[in-house]
């Protein structure tokens, strides 16, 4: 259906419009600060809405993208009505730089949807996004280039059944930022209250793909939820200069029950030049309930990595069956993540770097066994004792003897 222009005085309608661009509107539309999208536009009583109203999504774009051209002296807002509504693009060049909020009814009512991805993004600028879903069968937001973003109580969902038509793919992400040589310099997005996640590729699993730009998330989740079998799987991956910081946000790395595959299932993977930030988060990755043998990782840094950089982060890792569960892998001058596990009689079931994990064992005796005596001992990870842990009261690993006198 073509755009319909209105009489905002009479409301009647005027015209249909069908030009050489297939989503154009007349001139007098040509500069309207706010545009609305419904399922069905004869339904609005808000006489400029109804003067300036498209019930395509691919109306819409044609005309943002041949007509419009908003700018940062002339930007465009979009009413997005409740409803399923088709892919959205922007792609920057032709006089087109960006400067387009879409405002939809809520997450649950406006959902943008496509059976392969919802929402292509090519260095646009100062892109605005707010109360609604996005959802692709592959990807829900695939961005390139540079260019920049705030998204707003918003859902990204790679792998959606409903967008797919049924069980998702091989691959899946659900926020895939992609420009491997950084030719366009560095995007910057920022998320609040939002969510993010990739619902079960099982070749590749991936909630959050960071390459070349830096991203800001307040609040909110990012998780990626396997498919069956378990393949690479990972809440968050960090590419070459990919950044994220994360605030008060739950990062969630988990498989579904009865799940098989190699794994492992990783919380949050830094590679080669990424940079990974986490204050009063939690980063949970979780392989139980799968079948077999599962290894767990909650934070895993390259080398090559600029740094991991997570005070005040809380973590849970489990692995499965006789997987094995580690919070932190990676070289130790790469990673800055202390943490200190709950005090108990029974060493945690993870592995971890050297000095960064710290536990209170109960059930110490004063000459270092720590099987039913009544002393605490505070216990430091170690990756020379056996079972992972200093004891700093003995001066030896955990349970090993005195010397002979």
């Amino acid at each position: 259906m073509k755009p319909r222009i209105r009489s905002v005085a009479g409301g009647l309608a005027l015209a249909s419009v069908a030009l050489a661009v297939p989503s154009a509107v007349s001139a007098q539309a040509s500069d309207a600060p706010v545009v609305a999208l419904r399922k069905d536009c004869d339904a609005l009583t808000d006489a400029f809405e109804s003067a300036h109203c498209f019930s395509t999504m691919a109306d819409l774009v044609g005309w943002i993208q041949n007509v419009r051209k908003p700018n940062e002296a002339s930007p465009l807002t979009v009413l997005v009505g409740p409803g399923e509504f088709g892919l959205f693009r922007c792609s920057a060049g032709g006089g087109v730089e960006g400067f387009v909020t879409l405002r939809g009814a809520g997450r649950e009512a406006t959902r943008i949807v496509d059976g392969f991805v919802a929402m292509e993004v090519t260095g646009c600028r100062k892109m605005g996004f707010q109360d609604l879903t996005v959802a692709g069968g592959w990807a829900g937001v695939f961005w390139t280039g540079g260019g920049s973003s705030s998204w707003t109580n918003v859902e990204v969902i790679g792998g959606d059944a409903r967008a797919n038509g049924g069980p998702a793919g091989p691959y899946v992400f659900g926020w895939y930022d992609f420009d491997p040589v950084c030719a366009a310099g560095r995007a910057l997005h920022y998320f609040f209250s939002s969510k993010v996640s990739a619902l079960g590729g099982f070749v590749q699993n991936l909630g959050f793909v960071a390459e070349c730009a830096e991203h800001w998330f307040y609040g909110g989740e990012i998780q990626a939820l396997s498919g069956d079998p378990v393949g690479t799987q990972k809440a968050v991956e960090l590419r070459p200069r990919g950044e994220l910081r994360s605030f008060g946000t739950a990062i969630r790395s988990g498989v579904k029950p009865g799940a098989t595959g190699s794994g492992p299932v990783v919380g949050v993977d830094v590679l080669r030049d990424g940079t990974f930030h986490a204050h009063g988060s939690i980063v949970n990755t979780s392989a139980g309930g799968a079948q077999g043998d599962l290894e767990a990782v909650g934070l895993r840094v390259a080398p090559d990595a600029q740094i991991a950089h997570t005070p005040g982060t809380a973590f849970v890792v489990r692995a499965a069956g006789q997987g094995t569960a580690t919070r932190l892998a990676g070289p130790s001058a790469k990673v800055q993540s202390p943490f200190l596990w709950q005090a108990s009689d029974a060493p945690p079931a993870v592995r971890s770097l050297s000095g960064a994990d710290l536990w209170v064992e109960t059930d110490c005796s004063a000459d270092g066994a720590c099987d039913g005596g009544l002393q605490p001992h505070l216990m430091i990870s170690s990756d020379r004792c056996p079972d992972g842990w200093f004891d700093a009261v003995t001066g030896r690993c955990r349970n090993e003897p005195a010397p002979a006198p």
